[in-house]
């Protein structure tokens, strides 16, 4: 809660120090009595834009400071996370130099707007007329009902239980997704396993379906070359030796297709070479 509210050289103030008591304290006035000045100058403090035409006299400094109550608001933590320097009485000050820069401290020590203004979420809440209507939604009607029913230790052991819940539940999810994936798994190498069952494999088949394949992806070759032996075998135009020489090479091109093929050009070699002595 605020103690105590420091104003100087703000608007129509030139400088007055205002004591907040415990309880509920009402500040009443007449239009421009300075009500919305006390309000401006809360929301600097709490971080937001400083202007300079909002100095009283703007060659001097101006300065607000608040002091905050905050032994009952759990804020250790958040003071560690921004690396403040924690006090159950804190104070907040925001100061408006004449050249225009401010300046922004937490217990006396220089800090950054973007942080004060996460520390000032915790400290004041400030409402306009419209904003009653919140009153009528339900996480506000929650956090009413938890304050005034005490409900602090139990919320905060709630929230530690859901959070453990929830880290539990996303480890299950992993789990159940990994379980997934495993059966996927093992029943793609269950199919496998099948097939290769199905397909009676035998010692030796890899090489015979490797010379298949061999053969039937040469296969135009193969009816060339053997197309071109028949012809010459059939061509009376061709001497005997020169019909020989010729389908050597046209049978030699499939040696590396399969062996027997290698070993009719040999055989076809040596005919035609036989045929060459006995002419000779």
């Amino acid at each position: 809660m605020i103690t105590q509210i420091g104003i100087k050289n703000f608007a129509l103030i030139e400088d007055i120090s205002i004591q907040v008591n415990q309880g509920f304290t009402v500040i009443t006035g007449e239009t421009g009595s300075g009500k919305s000045i006390l309000l401006g100058a809360l929301g600097l403090v709490l971080g937001e834009r400083a202007d300079l035409d909002a100095v009283r006299d703007q060659s001097k400094k101006c300065v607000i400071e608040v002091h905050f109550e905050i032994q009952n608001y759990q804020l250790k933590n958040l003071f560690k996370e921004l690396n403040f320097d924690y006090e159950d009485e804190t104070i907040l000050r925001r100061e408006i130099l004449p050249s225009g820069k401010s300046r922004a401290f937490v217990n006396d020590s220089p800090v950054k707007l973007q942080e004060l203004k996460k520390l000032g979420l915790h400290l004041i809440d400030i409402h306009s007329q419209h904003q009653t209507l919140a009153i009528g939604q339900r996480e506000v009607q929650y956090k009413c009902l938890d304050y005034f029913a005490g409900n602090k230790t139990n919320l905060i052991e709630f929230q530690q239980e859901f959070r453990l819940y929830q880290e539990l539940k996303k480890k299950l999810l992993g789990l159940i997704e990994r379980q997934h994936e495993i059966n996927q798994t093992h029943d793609y190498h269950l199919f496998l396993l099948n097939e290769l069952d199905e397909a009676n494999l035998s010692e030796g088949l890899q090489e015979q379906l490797e010379e298949q394949q061999q053969q039937l992806s040469n296969v135009e070759l193969l009816k060339e070359q053997l197309s071109r032996a028949i012809h010459l075998s059939e061509n009376d135009d061709l001497g005997t030796i020169d019909q020989l020489r010729e389908t050597y090479n046209s049978i030699d091109q499939l040696s590396t297709i399969k062996p027997i093929y290698h070993e009719l050009a040999e055989r076809i070699k040596s005919i035609q070479l036989e045929l060459e002595d006995v002419v000779i």
